[in-house]
């Protein structure tokens, strides 16, 4: 399915170090924000699993390093809210 309403931008270093970003969609990160912290954390872990199996599926860029990932997430967040 499309992607639509863009509820979270996440940036994530996976365990073989590849970093990354990727949108979950604004009902599922409502979901998210209603459960605990650590099984939030299980969830995200969940949806990098998937989005390994089907990256074509999803909003997902990859990146050189850490900081490029989370610079582009709080970039992309602003314009998204029309900050910039």
């Amino acid at each position: 399915m499309a992607l639509r309403h863009i509820g979270r931008l996440i940036a994530f270093t996976d365990q073989a170090g590849k970093h990354f970003a990727f949108a979950i969609c604004a009902s599922c990160s409502g979901r998210l924000d209603r459960l605990p912290i650590s099984v939030q954390k299980r969830q995200l872990d969940a949806a990098v699993f998937q989005l390994s199996r089907h990256p074509e599926r999803y909003q997902y860029r990859e990146f050189p390093d850490r900081d490029s990932a989370y610079l582009f997430v709080t970039l992309e967040a602003a314009r998204l809210r029309g900050d910039l």
